[in-house]
């Protein structure tokens, strides 16, 4: 067996009055039946192991003298006799007897050996398979139960076995949650508590869509940038009818342009191979429409595989008001979001960057953004795995921003005045055009000046003594 994990816990026990021992051991293991003497004697005695089968028994060892292939006897000078048995199997358990003469006296010990095993139906089930997980333990101890622990974490409640019966749990659904280290723990009762006798692991290795393992993963992109939908089988897998599906959000639902399937190699691959079993889907640019539920899916050995994930889009949006700048992350589906962090990133003259938090909400408000540093700002947003991702926000975008917008309210003042003063100098050229015409006319013809002149100051002086004459009347 791979992946075998053995704990044994009292193992090896003297019961009151006799001398008895009890050996647990895994399937496939060596298993030593004890068999001490007394070191303080130096002659040889006769060792004889005997294995109760019901009412019969069979010799196995005599002085020093060890079978062949599986069993031998590790008769030392200090008085050892164990008995070692190799390649353990259920056949081997039962009741053995050392018996041990000496000087005319004879010395027994009894032993009892259990063999417990982990087993699959299938070693290597398919998503969607039915698989069967055994427990056994021969001779089964009385009174005894088990209970599953998958990595670690209790599968089921303890359940009660029964004397050389194998204890086994159902899936009829296989899929990746039920991949990892299953152990079965088996109890025994002792003074009105359960006390863990011994447990055993096997490892369970489930084919299939191996990455996303489920349907709840969560992929964040910001927008602007790329992203990679991961849907990588089992290696080796050639799964075949693969499809893309957009299930709920963004713009429209329904299959997924043949032309975005791309294959992504992973990093054991050269760069620029395909690897058939990789079905990633590759977004070359999210657009904040992008976000949503997308479904991967194909068919291995005749057997349909599916895989649900969401894509989350990531911006940052800003606002100005009084003088203040606003700065807010925005998630499509901030529901795996507990933390957020604003920090800014600036470089030294050799390029090695330099981190100093700055927020820790969603929001971050900034007062007079023109006089802020130059660097970027980035927000860090976590979940219950850690760091989720950021996004960054360049901090000269803001300082523009401010300056467009602390200068709008004079943008009116100035075109009004701006017009204004195009409309004298039109005026003003205007009128300046119509001098020059006029004294252009007049300059041919100095004769018709004086005459116009003349005539010009005859009309006023004789405006000027018909008014004199009305005032003497």
């Amino acid at each position: 067996m791979s992946n075998v994990l053995l704990l044994l816990l009292g193992m090896v026990f003297t019961v009151a009055g006799a001398e008895k021992s009890e050996v647990v051991v895994l399937e496939g293991t060596t298993a030593v039946l004890p068999c001490v003497l007394d070191p303080r004697s130096k002659q040889s005695g006769a060792i004889h192991w005997t294995k109760s089968r019901g009412r019969q028994k069979s010799g196995l060892m005599y002085l020093n003298v060890g079978l062949v292939q599986r069993v031998r006897c590790s008769r030392s000078e200090l008085g050892d006799c164990s008995l070692h048995i190799s390649r353990v199997t259920a056949e081997d358990a039962g009741e053995y007897k050392c018996t041990v003469q000496e000087r005319g006296r004879v010395t027994t010990t009894d032993v009892t050996l259990r063999v417990i095993r982990v087993s699959f139906s299938t070693s290597e089930p398919l998503e969607g398979g039915f698989l069967n997980v055994s427990c056994s333990v021969t001779p089964w101890p009385e009174n005894a139960k088990i209970k599953w622990l998958l990595n670690g974490k209790e599968r089921q409640s303890a359940i009660s076995g029964s004397r050389g019966r194998d204890t086994e749990r159902r899936i009829s659904s296989v899929s990746q949650s039920d991949a990892g280290n299953w152990t079965c723990v088996v109890l025994t009762p002792v003074n009105r508590s359960w006390k863990v006798l011994v447990e055993a692991s096997e490892l369970l290795k489930v084919k299939g869509i191996e990455m996303p393992q489920n349907d709840a993963m969560m992929v964040y992109a910001a927008v602007g940038s790329s992203a990679d939908l991961p849907c990588v089988f089992t290696e080796g897998f050639s799964p075949y009818n693969t499809t893309w599906t957009r299930l709920s959000k963004g713009s429209s639902a329904g299959q997924i342009p043949s032309s975005h399937l791309v294959y992504v190699p992973l990093p054991t691959a050269p760069r620029n191979s395909s690897i058939p079993w990789d079905r990633s889907l590759n977004v070359p640019m999210v657009d904040i429409g992008d976000g949503g539920l997308y479904m991967c899916s194909a068919r291995v050995q005749n057997q349909k595989m599916e895989r649900k994930m969401e894509l989350v889009t990531v911006q940052v949006s800003s606002k100005i008001k009084h003088n203040t700048l606003t700065l807010t992350c925005h998630l499509s589906n901030p529901k795996e979001v507990t933390k957020y962090e604003w920090v800014r990133v600036t470089y030294d003259i050799h390029g090695t960057a330099s981190v100093r938090l700055v927020g820790a909400f969603r929001d971050l408000s900034l007062a007079n953004p023109e006089e802020q540093d130059a660097g970027e700002l980035a927000c860090r947003y976590y979940g219950s795995r850690g760091l989720l991702g950021n996004v960054t926000y360049h901090s000269h975008t803001m300082g523009g921003l401010y300056r467009e917008k602390g200068s709008s309210s004079n943008k009116g003042a100035m075109v009004v005045g701006f017009g204004i003063l195009s409309l004298l100098v039109v005026l003003i050229a205007l009128q300046m055009y119509r001098n020059h015409r006029r004294r252009k006319m007049i300059m041919p013809y100095p004769a018709l000046e004086t005459i116009v002149h003349s005539n010009a100051n005859e009309q006023e002086r004789n405006r000027a003594k018909q008014k004199k004459g009305s005032c003497d009347r």
